[in-house]
């Protein structure tokens, strides 16, 4: 009986994994293999190609991944840059402006100005158009009453000059439609894309470029430059930089800087503390360095040449390297101004006009 009960047990036991094994079915051709537990099957690793294998990193290794400031800066390089609010000029953002003449000109009374095609001088109470070889001279302009002594602060500015005779005018650049801005007693202007910039005896103001809404900026007695950024001017012994709305004053200096200058990143300037000789230093104040040792009474700068008078009243020059420095001649001379290949100055004494070639040659007198 026990053997029986045994054989029972036995059978029953393989029929019970037989019906077991016959439970796991295989999978349908329409099915889809199962992604490893915790991935969907999109999120599944892809084998690399042959040409993937054989750039990867070496078995046991990591692939290099780079940094996350790469993948910063390639997300903002293909978006507008955004600006910098830690700038310590945020609020002075650089503008995109123009100017109706160089700083160095306008330092030096103003009387001579290119537009790239032509030059514009003046003598005496007249103004005159060249072509850029110095030939085609022509009379466009002359102021005919006997109030004044002669036309300063040539500027141009689109398809007008702006200058000041008996007022701070405006007309067309073939001498037509001569419009009186408005009255005040100057002693030069400066032309920008946005606004004319007015030095008097004792004020720095701006106006729109029709000469409406009178801006007050500051006090100042002399010399004057217009950056993209920032306004340089003086006062006494001190040379003071301000946002271009007047705010923001600070003094860079109390050398008593003459005939200031901007030439690409640098100011230029000669100063009576420091014997009269020829510096240059950044907007900031800073880089303070003496380019020439040579005694200046004024200069102006132009194509990486500083122009200048020294004690004798003779023409000279020397890079803005403080390298190669030339006489060129021209005894008695002051105001150079400097458009095209041209230098144009006055004489000491008698207010004779002349220009001269950039290198010293073909020096002729202006007439009237």
């Amino acid at each position: 009986m026990k053997k029986l009960i045994l054989l029972l047990l036995s059978i029953i036991s393989i029929v019970h994994l037989a019906s077991c094994s016959q439970k796991k079915l295989p999978l349908s051709s329409g099915s889809k293999d199962l992604a490893p537990s915790g991935l969907q099957s999109s999120d599944a690793p892809e084998s690399l190609s042959s040409t993937e294998a054989a750039t990867s990193a070496p078995l046991g290794s990591e692939l290099e991944k780079p940094p996350a400031s790469n993948v910063i800066s390639q997300k903002a390089s293909s978006s507008n840059p955004v600006p910098s609010s830690s700038s310590s000029n945020a609020n002075n953002q650089k503008k995109q402006l123009t100017f109706g003449n160089t700083s160095g000109n306008i330092s030096n009374g103003g009387y001579a100005v290119s537009d790239g095609t032509d030059i514009y001088y003046c003598v005496g109470k007249s103004i005159f158009k060249c072509s850029l070889n110095g030939s085609n001279s022509k009379k466009i302009y002359e102021y005919a009453k006997t109030d004044i002594g002669g036309i300063s602060s040539l500027n141009i500015m689109e398809n007008h000059l702006y200058f000041v005779d008996s007022a701070v005018c405006r007309m067309k650049k073939d001498g037509t439609e001569r419009k009186e801005l408005f009255k005040d007693s100057l002693m030069f202007i400066q032309v920008t894309s946005e606004n004319i910039y007015c030095v008097g005896s004792t004020k720095i103001y701006k106006t729109n470029l029709d000469g409406t809404k009178k801006v007050e900026l500051s006090d100042g007695d002399s010399f004057f430059v217009v950056t993209e950024e920032y306004a340089f001017y003086t006062m006494h012994q001190d040379f003071i930089r301000m946002n271009l709305d007047g705010s923001n004053k600070k003094t860079l200096s109390d050398k008593n800087f003459r005939y200031p200058c901007r030439e690409g990143d640098w100011l230029y300037f000669t100063s009576t503390v420091n014997q009269y000789n020829i510096y240059k230093m950044k907007p900031d104040g800073t880089q303070y360095t003496m380019v020439s040792n040579d005694y200046v009474l004024s200069l102006n700068v132009g194509k990486d040449w500083i122009y200048y008078i020294n004690k004798d009243n003779n023409i000279c020059k020397v890079r803005t390297t403080g390298k190669d420095a030339v006489k060129l001649g021209a005894d008695e001379a002051r105001n150079i101004n400097v458009a095209g290949d041209w230098i144009f100055y006055k004489s000491i004494g008698d207010d004779l006009f002349f220009r001269m070639k950039i290198d010293g040659s073909n020096k002729e007198q202006l007439f009237a």
